[in-house]
């Protein structure tokens, strides 16, 4: 899918909403439609590159908001003001800082996944005193590590293979 579906607009009983994997970029239109669901629960846009336009602020009773690998560089408009949001996925995008309502949520920073994103030293910081867990990974995961004991005659295979499972499409998941 490259929109969000017309068909969904209005469906104003509807509580969960799945569209991620897809090549969704939100457009205003598209977030219009998406702003006639106002009982969402769970709304996943994860694998989309979305743009800066998200807004959830109409999204009240959301409680799992999942915005993996998004490419968004900013948490989307309302996140920090959703009341029952228990859990928000933002793993592998490009967020540098976090605003500071996000750290008036001390639930909410407990239950959110960051790994993978570029955030600035100082915002580490702060996460870490407030003991929230960043995983931190180096891109493709350890080649190293997988290959440190392999004999060195099988190490040119295991490149071959490492290289052809990286290619793959949603390797970030494996990895």
């Amino acid at each position: 899918l490259e929109r969000v579906p017309d068909g969904i607009r209005g469906l104003s009983q509807l509580t969960r909403l799945s569209l991620a994997n897809n090549r969704i970029e939100l457009s205003l239109d598209m977030l219009s439609t998406l702003r006639t669901l106002p009982r969402l629960k769970q709304l996943d846009l994860s694998f989309n590159p979305l743009g800066p336009l998200l807004d959830v602020s109409g999204m009240p009773e959301l409680i799992n908001l999942l915005l993996r690998h998004t490419g968004i560089h900013a948490l989307p408009v309302g996140v920090c003001d959703l009341p029952n949001l228990l859990a928000l996925d933002l793993r592998n995008n490009l967020l540098t800082t976090l605003p500071e309502a996000f750290f008036q949520r001390e639930r909410l920073l407990q239950h959110s996944l960051l790994d993978g994103n570029p955030l600035t030293s100082i915002f580490r910081g702060r996460l870490a005193i407030l003991r929230v867990p960043l995983v931190e990974q180096p891109q493709g995961g350890s080649l190293d590590f997988w290959l440190a004991r392999t004999p060195v005659a099988q190490r040119a295979r295991r490149r071959d293979i490492w290289d052809l499972l990286w290619a793959q499409e949603h390797a970030t998941d494996f990895f």
